[in-house]
Parts: structure tokens; C-alpha cells; sequence
């Protein structure tokens, strides 16, 4: 569940003689890091504050960020292994999660609010060693954690704002936003879906991968507990956001984005949801079918 929010994009390096060195970077990471902005946005970014009760605090959202970057990033897979115990396992979780998805074996995709990585390294073994891979992170330490266990030559993550990633228009094949959106006040999370679209090419897609609200009482139960529902902000700063996504509907949130044949898909019970759309812009004259 990838920390993502309102800073300002960056890039990150790799360092010489570190385990990011290692693995030979894509030719889409080349591009960008070749690019005037990565040039522009390597210092380290500045904050803003988002107009959401849960970020008013710079002094507060300065703390989360800290947090991520220096405690829980070398915490995270640990946290995550814990909370997909009862879906059988990370790895499981994940691969159940992708089922719906297909892919041709040559795609350029993207990640954005990728984390350790861990979603990101599932799609490459579903999608095979044809495809080009960048996963995105808003965090120096989830992305420097992703980088050091990434074993994998046609994968690459680096820093930047899923908001305003400064990638070119129209590069990837599919765009994933995953686990995170329930973070976000719903300005920003139209922003980042935004962005998802701009990203895609002509019929490209998106892909959504979230928390949902089973109809199920006792699901419900089990799930706001196993997760930490019951602790209070600022605590559990997602609980706000999270009750926000949910009343809007995320398909809905997709469809507002601009994206055509949105579907959603229920995972576990109900408990979590896969939203794909497309990315469909009329030719000339002709209408969307």
C-alpha cells in the first residue's frame, strides 16, 4: 500500500557501488532520468499541504513523510506479510488481485504509489520478461527498499509525485494505481488518476487496485479490525480518506477521470476491489462505442 501525497515530484540516482547499481536500468528509466525535469527535480522536494483535515498540519504531514522515509520503509514488507496473513499470503493476495488482468508479453507499464515493490515484482512474473516496467513511489525510503530487492533487468522504480509525474503523454500501454487512492483527499485522488490517464496510450488502461466495503457484516467486522479501522487519527491518518473514497465510489472516481469501460472486480469477500477502465478518445468524427 504505497505512501503517496501531496510533494512535490523528485528522482532518485543510483548510487554507485550500491545494490541499485546492480541491475541494469530500463531504457524508459534512462529517458527520464536524461529528461529537463528529472534534471530540475533532483533536489530534495519541498512540502504543500493538501486542503484535507488529515493534512492541514505541515509539522504533521513533514512526520509522515519522515516516517516512511526513514522507519516504516524498513518496516513495510514486514507490515505487509503481516496483513495478507489472512488472504493466504502476499504472494497470494497479489497474484489473486492481478487475475483478472491480461497482458501480451510486450506492454510498457507503469505503477504509480508502487511501495517496496512488491505489487510490482507480482506483475512482472505474470507479465513475463518482454515487458518494460517503472514503478513510482512518492517515498526515498519505499523506493530505495523496491530498488535493493528488485532482481529483475525489465524493472525499474524511481522517485516522483503520482499527481505530476512528469513522464511523456501517451507512453504506457497500462497504468496502475495501487493501494493507495484511500490515502488521499478525493482532490487529489482525481488528480492521480488524472495523471494515470494523461500517461495512457489510445486505448490503453488503467487499473485500480483497492479496499472496498463488504456487504457482508461479519467481513466488514473482521476486515476493520484485522486492519486497524478501530484506531483513531491521527494514529490511523486513512481512516478519514478512506470512508471518502468509499461514499464516492471508486468506479465512479474513474469514470470522472475520463476512462471508458469501467469495470470493478471483488476480491475476498468484497473486501477489496480490482477497477479497470480504458483509455478511449474519439478519431476525428467517430463517436466511443
Amino acid at each position: 500500500m504505497g505512501f503517496a501525497g501531496p510533494i512535490r515530484e523528485a528522482a532518485i540516482k543510483d548510487r554507485p557501488g550500491s545494490p541499485e547499481g546492480t541491475h541494469r536500468t530500463s531504457e524508459l528509466a534512462r529517458e527520464i532520468r536524461r529528461s529537463d525535469h528529472c534534471r530540475s527535480i533532483r533536489r530534495r522536494p519541498k512540502m504543500s499541504v493538501p486542503n484535507s483535515p488529515a493534512y492541514r498540519s505541515g509539522s504533521l504531514w513533514s512526520l509522515y513523510r519522515w516516517f516512511y522515509d526513514k522507519i516504516y520503509s524498513h518496516l513495510y514488507d514486514l507490515a505487509i506479510a503481516w496483513v495478507f496473513l489472512p488472504f493466504g499470503g502476499e504472494k497470494n493476495f497479489r497474484n489473486k488481485l492481478l487475475e483478472p488482468l491480461s497482458f501480451s508479453g510486450d506492454e510498457e507499464i507503469l505503477e504509480l504509489c508502487c511501495g517496496t515493490g512488491g505489487c510490482t515484482m507480482a506483475i512482472r512474473e505474470k507479465s513475463g520478461p518482454g515487458t518494460k516496467i517503472l514503478g513510482c513511489d512518492l517515498s526515498y525510503g519505499q523506493i530505495r527498499a523496491a530498488k535493493r530487492k528488485n532482481g529483475f533487468r525489465n524493472v525499474d522504480f524511481f522517485v516522483a509525485d503520482a499527481r505530476r509525474t512528469g513522464l511523456p503523454s501517451g507512453k504506457f500501454d497500462m497504468v496502475l494505481v495501487t493501494h493507495a487512492l484511500h490515502e488521499m483527499p478525493r482532490g487529489d485522488r482525481l488528480s492521480v488518476l488524472a495523471e494515470a490517464k494523461r500517461l495512457t496510450r489510445q486505448d490503453g488502461t488503467v487499473v485500480v487496485l483497492e479496499l472496498a466495503r463488504p456487504s457482508n457484516g461479519a467481513v466488514r467486522f473482521v476486515q476493520g479490525f484485522w486492519l486497524g479501522y478501530w484506531i483513531p487519527w491521527p494514529i490511523n491518518f486513512e481512516n478519514r480518506t478512506r470512508r471518502d473514497m468509499l461514499k464516492w465510489g471508486l468506479a465512479n472516481e474513474v469514470s470522472e477521470a475520463g476512462f471508458t469501460d469501467v469495470k470493478t472486480t471483488l476480491k475476498f469477500s468484497g473486501s477489496t476491489q480490482v477497477v479497470t477502465g480504458r483509455h478511449r478518445e474519439p478519431m476525428g468524427g467517430d463517436e466511443i462505442a
